[in-house]
């Protein structure tokens, strides 16, 4: 709809933007994470909701049972701007995860619960 950069970001909520999903609406990717490996990514976020109970934003590394092994971050954010999250994952390097990115809701018609993705980079830091 609306990328930070290049033609396309991928998109998680409800197909129509109205409402929210029942269930998860997300992309994931296998990664292999490296030592001293920093995950990157511009997300932009909107939510209404008050608060995470019924739905909300995340992003975790889950095992291959699609059991989440940490959560990256959970949130009902309404931010219409695209703001850079950055996560260390140095301490689970050698390992290999599904990376996932997405929304979570109870289907909801009167709330709206959406996180657009770009950019995303997951790479070893460089030291000078």
């Amino acid at each position: 709809v609306h990328p930070f950069g290049g033609a396309y970001d991928a998109y998680a909520g409800s197909r129509s933007g109205v409402g929210e999903p029942l269930g998860n609406s997300g992309i994931c990717q296998r990664v292999r994470i490296s030592a001293g490996a920093v995950l990157t990514a511009r997300i932009y976020q909107l939510s209404n909701e008050a608060n995470a109970i019924y739905a909300y934003q995340e992003a975790d590394l889950l095992d291959d049972r699609g059991q989440v092994v940490v959560n990256l971050f959970k949130s009902v954010n309404n931010k219409a701007a695209w703001v850079l999250g950055r996560w260390n994952l140095s301490a689970y390097a050698g390992r290999s995860y599904w990376l996932y990115f997405g929304v979570h809701g109870d289907g909801y018609a009167k709330r709206s619960t959406q996180q657009f993705l770009d950019d995303v980079v997951l790479a070893a830091q460089v030291s000078r």
